[in-house]
């Protein structure tokens, strides 16, 4: 971490993956909510893509409150037309991996506060959905 006052190269970068990766969740998340017929995971999937739109705006707002233009993504993860609950898990998985390297940068302290609170919460939210899923696999073999 470094204090506010400095402003070290790449730490944009960092913030425009993370953005990037919370908006291809956003999209991964509303994708599944449409291919399930369980409701409760349709309200699973519909909150977790509200909460990651809420996480990138908050990201945004960062930038924009050290007067940081976000550059261009480059990346672009494709999902397919049809998500499962084991596809939303393994795209969490990349996007943790992504909140864990931002951790490690050197960043202004507000916006490491800011990335490790979002992370735990998205820690949070994959231990949930790997119990749902590990219940769901149980119910089906049981069948």
């Amino acid at each position: 971490m470094v204090t506010e006052d400095k402003k070290p190269n790449g730490w944009t970068e960092t913030f425009a993956t993370l953005i990037s990766s919370c908006e291809q969740s956003v999209q991964n998340y509303r994708k599944a909510a449409m291919s399930t017929a369980n409701p409760e995971l349709k309200r699973l999937f519909i909150g977790y893509a509200n909460q990651r739109t809420r996480f990138a705006e908050e990201l945004k707002q960062q930038l924009r409150a050290s007067s940081i233009v976000l550059p261009p993504s480059s990346r672009n993860l494709q999902w397919e037309s049809e998500t499962s609950l084991n596809d939303c898990l393994l795209a969490e998985e990349t996007v943790l991996n992504d909140y864990r390297a931002a951790l490690t940068q050197e960043i202004p302290n507000r916006a490491h506060f800011l990335i490790a609170a979002q992370y735990s919460l998205m820690e949070k939210a994959h231990t949930r959905m790997f119990k749902i899923a590990r219940d769901l696999e149980k119910e089906t073999a049981a069948v």
